[in-house]
């Protein structure tokens, strides 16, 4: 079975960093990298999940996870169980 390219940046991002590459910038970039991957598998996940949504529901259900995710102040409660504290 060959690798999507998908999990191909995925593995390709989770490499360790190089002497060379360890800067603030790089670190952002990878940290960006990486959160625009978990969106990318969200986003081929949620119709697996929901196979009768059409592209624009599941473009909404993606919208209100992301909504949802703990960075939001809305949702910060939920860190607090999890013993996370901002």
């Amino acid at each position: 079975m060959t690798e999507s390219a998908s999990h191909a940046r995925v593995r390709q991002l989770v490499q360790p960093l190089g002497p060379a590459e360890d800067s603030c910038a790089q670190r952002l970039r990878l940290a960006l990298a990486m959160m625009e991957a978990g969106i990318d598998m969200m986003r081929m996940n949620l119709p697996r999940g929901h196979p009768g949504e059409c592209a624009e529901q599941i473009s909404a259900r993606l919208n209100r996870w992301l909504e949802q995710q703990p960075h939001n102040p809305e949702f910060r409660d939920g860190m607090h169980r999890l013993g996370k504290h901002s």
